[in-house]
This record gives structure tokens, C-alpha cells and sequence, in this order.
């Protein structure tokens, strides 16, 4: 079965995110999923405001693995306005940090629509209809957390706290989840403790939400982890939302393929759904955050 992914025409904005398709010529199962995805986005009734994909793009960071993400990407922009990759760390553990952060900015260079890292890190800020888009990614070749130098750190608490003066909800993508939130550790399934998380850093980066900003919506990758009751945690005003893969096979109980979010974003809250990206469908909403709404008390200026 089939069915149109639906996109309101009356919400400020309408968000599709994806988690870590990790495309290698070795799955090409990966692929396939994606390539369905796309179709299904290019094919939605309503226009998306921006596609996000939240790290992991490919599995070993190879040029081969990005012109495939490309191309299918490229079918997904007809019907959406912007496009955004944060890097994971698949995309940047196995290369020189220089040379792979020029690679993924090249690669987002080429897809229609696509958004690139600025050159020299991956971190930079996005504008869409008055609301701040906050991309994070690490400043050095780490192998599973992330590396947040102090550059970025201050650079995300001067966003945040514009944003709260602007009283609007700031939007923060990054690859890893905190530490303890979203499942953490039985989410990730491997041993220790910080696995899955930041990592070294998790501290930091709390810090800078609980000490700025107004209302955050944090959106991780990374685990690989269905649609279930550990995808969506608020912790006060800030909210993390962890985006199913698009490409590899999703875990524990709720392992279908292609799972994602559509976010649709109103004055006075924001929405999110479930989605089968491999048909359009809606998940079921008996299953816990197929459908779920964070109501936004702050106005807009």
C-alpha cells in the first residue's frame, strides 16, 4: 500500500527528518531504502520547508558512497525548499578531518537545494521563516562521540540566546543524543556507559542548553532505535526528538525500514509524526511518539 505523505499547508513549517542512511556499496539494502524514501518525499501532497538528515550519511565517508546520496537526494528536492546534512561520525572517523569536512561540503554543494557546511568545520546557523536552524558536528576526527571545541560551544549559547529574545523555539541538530536521554545506554545496545551518547563532552553541551535559550528541540541520530517511548524526552524547556535510520535496519521491537519524522511547526506548538518513509504512511498511533506535540508557550516578537 501506498499513500501521499501529507505536508500542512498551514503550518509555519514543515520539517522531514531522517537518521543515518550510512549508504555503502556492501548494503544495498541501504539504498533501496532511501531511494523509496525520496520518491516518497518528491511525490508528498504539500512541500516540505527543509529535509534533514542527522548524520551517518555513508558508512566509510567515501566520494563513490556520497555521488550515491546525491542522486537520490536530488529526487527528493523537487518537492522540498532546502535540504541540510549534519555529519556523523561515520562520515568523518576514518579520513583527515580537513580534507573529509571539504568532501562533505562538496557533496552538499551538488545536490539541488542542498545546504553545505561552511569550509573548516560543520557547524553553522540556518534562517527559515524567522526560526533559527542550529547545525552542530564535531572539530576533530573522533571515531563514536563528538568533539564540541569552544568556538562552537559559544557560538550555540549566542543562538540560543537570540533565539529566546526573538521568543521563538531554536531547532539544535547533531549527530549523538546526551547522555541518559532517549533510552541511553539500552537504546544503543553495546557496552559502557557514555556509548551512544556525546561522550566526553555530554556535560558541556548540557550546560550551554540549561544556561541559554528558551524553548530548544534538540534532534539526534545516531542509534538506530525505532519509533517508540524513548524517542521523544523534554527535560524542562528543552526537548530531544531521536530520528529512526532511513537506511539501515531499525531496533529493538520496532524494526520496520525508512522510519522518520515529519515536524510540522505552528505558532503555538509543534507536531510531530511518525512516518513509513517507504510508503508515505503515518505510523500507528498506538505506537508510543507515532504521534506527539510539544505546545510552545513563547511568542513570537
Amino acid at each position: 500500500m501506498t499513500t501521499k505523505l501529507y505536508l500542512d499547508p498551514a503550518a509555519d513549517l514543515n520539517l522531514i527528518l531522517w537518521g543515518d542512511p550510512q549508504i555503502a556499496r556492501i548494503h544495498p539494502d541501504r539504498e533501496e531504502n532511501l531511494a523509496a524514501a525520496c520518491e516518497t518525499v518528491a511525490a508528498a501532497d504539500g512541500r516540505a520547508d527543509a529535509l534533514i538528515l542527522l548524520g551517518d550519511v555513508a558508512e566509510y565517508g567515501a566520494a563513490s558512497e556520497y555521488a550515491t546520496v546525491q542522486r537520490h537526494l536530488a529526487v527528493a528536492a523537487r518537492n522540498t525548499d532546502r535540504i541540510f546534512c549534519v555529519s556523523g561520525n561515520h562520515d568523518i572517523r576514518a579520513r583527515s578531518f580537513r580534507r573529509q569536512c571539504a568532501r562533505f561540503s562538496d557533496f552538499l554543494a551538488g545536490v539541488p537545494n542542498g545546504v553545505p557546511n561552511p569550509p573548516g568545520c560543520y557547524w553553522f546557523p540556518a534562517v527559515i521563516k524567522n526560526y533559527r536552524f542550529l547545525f552542530m558536528g564535531a572539530d576533530k576526527t573522533c571515531f563514536e562521540g563528538t568533539y564540541l571545541s569552544p568556538a562552537q560551544l559559544s557560538w550555540l549559547a549566542e543562538e540560543l540566546d537570540a533565539a529566546k529574545e526573538e521568543g521563538k523555539p531554536a531547532f539544535v541538530f547533531n549527530h549523538q543524543p546526551l547522555l541518559h536521554t532517549n533510552g541511553l545506554p539500552a537504546t544503543w545496545g553495546g557496552s559502557g556507559s557514555w556509548r551512544g551518547s556525546v561522550g566526553d563532552q555530554n556535560d558541556a553541551l548540557r550546560s550551554v542548553f540549561k544556561r541559554h535559550g528558551g524553548e530548544i528541540v534538540y534532534v539526534t541520530g545516531h542509534l538506530h532505535a525505532g519509533i517508540s517511548r524513548c524517542s521523544v524526552e523534554h527535560s524542562g524547556r528543552l526537548h530531544m526528538i531521536n530520528v529512526p535510520t532511513v537506511g539501515c535496519p531499525n531496533h529493538p521491537e520496532n524494526d520496520a525500514p525508512a522510519q522518520g519524522f515529519v515536524l510540522r511547526v505552528y505558532q503555538n506548538r509543534i507536531e510531530g509524526r511518525g512516518i513509513l518513509f517507504r510508503t508515505g504512511e503515518e505510523m500507528d498511533e498506538s505506537i508510543p511518539n507515532a504521534r506527539f506535540s510539544i505546545p510552545l508557550p513563547c511568542e513570537s516578537k
